[in-house]
């Protein structure tokens, strides 16, 4: 089984690692190289790195309808196109490849969280459970008819994106693999018909594919600059959730535009830890390791910060170097 991996996230590099290890991976078709860090500086995605290393074919089209990448794609011989966080757009004559049609993989148990970030989606929303999922590629994002999905995984109260988006991945790695050794056996001329895509028709027989509900499916938003300032007239909860699915990047901020604080790691303070009544944003204990601020229903502890231009720092080397007091607005430290 001959795989065609198109991918441009850092979700991926398993998947890619698996696939090549395997002598699956055909070829990767990623997205041209992006600034990267606090720099700026241009550099190779590492989904792409990682393809080469093994020596795999990379393709970077600007547009998946360009007739040289056509052209060039098509003479790989791939057996199936799978996606896994491309971020592009798939066209009808990817979609409907032979012998096998389009797949992607999806991190989340759709059809909740459809969209281009639904881990960060799940984690901000405070979910408890997610999963991954593999559906047919359709025209409308993330609506095809799913495949198989895996078994729900529990997030834990303190699980931020990051570490989140790594157990996910280790996940799409087993599901795909056990699709793929599935369907390698399969002899596509025993599902020929008048109807149908003969390769969807045996990924059909041999799954139990179910249609999605679109009247419960939820989207997941694009994250765009507004939504990463932290409101401390929020719930705690929401705060908490909030900095966890902004870790560690671009990281949830706080302060001055321009020289923002952003708060990587936090905890929910239980009620018996609870201090003297704040206003929100307002720092109620400083002492040692804790640094503890107040939201609008209660309090969370910040763990892990770093303020602009330096290093990430714990709690206790952000008090002891700013000097932070109980009473101050953690927006002026």
């Amino acid at each position: 089984m001959r795989v065609a991996l198109f991918a441009a996230d850092d979700f991926s590099i398993q998947l890619c690692r698996y696939l090549a290890g395997e002598h699956m991976l055909a070829c990767l078709v990623t997205q041209p190289d992006k600034p990267r860090g606090r720099g700026g500086k241009v550099s190779k995605l590492p989904v792409m790195i990682e393809a080469e290393k093994h020596n795999v074919p990379v393709f970077i089209p600007d547009t998946l309808k360009d007739e040289n990448f056509k052209t060039e794609f098509k003479s790989i011989g791939a057996d199936i196109p799978i996606i896994a966080a491309y971020g592009l757009f798939i066209p009808k004559w990817i979609r409907g490849w032979n012998p096998f049609p389009c797949i992607n993989v999806h991190p989340s148990i759709l059809p909740r969280w459809r969209g281009a970030d639904p881990i960060r989606s799940a984690v901000m929303a405070g979910d408890t459970k997610t999963g991954v999922a593999l559906h047919f590629t359709k025209k409308k994002i993330d609506t095809g008819d799913v495949i198989v999905t895996s078994d729900e995984y529990d997030i834990d109260a303190n699980q931020t994106f990051d570490e989140l988006k790594s157990a996910l991945s280790e996940i799409a790695v087993t599901l795909a693999s056990d699709f793929l050794n599935k369907l390698a056996p399969v002899n596509i001329s025993d599902y020929k018909s008048s109807k149908g895509h003969s390769g969807e028709n045996a990924i059909r027989e041999l799954f139990n594919c179910t249609t999605q509900d679109d009247s419960i499916a939820t989207y997941s938003q694009k994250l765009d600059k507004p939504m990463m300032w932290i409101n401390w007239d929020k719930p705690s909860r929401d705060v908490h959730n909030l900095i966890r699915a902004l870790s560690l990047r671009p990281g949830a901020r706080t302060g001055n535009p321009q020289k923002p604080l952003k708060i990587l790691r936090s905890e929910m303070v239980e009620e018996s830890e609870s201090a003297v009544p704040a206003m929100p944003g307002e720092i109620t204990t400083a002492s040692r390791d804790s640094l503890v601020v107040s939201c609008s229903d209660g309090l969370i502890r910040l763990v892990s910060l770093q303020p602009a231009g330096k290093r990430i720092m714990d709690a206790a080397d952000f008090i002891n170097g700013y000097r932070v007091k109980p009473g101050t607005n953690i927006t002026n430290s």
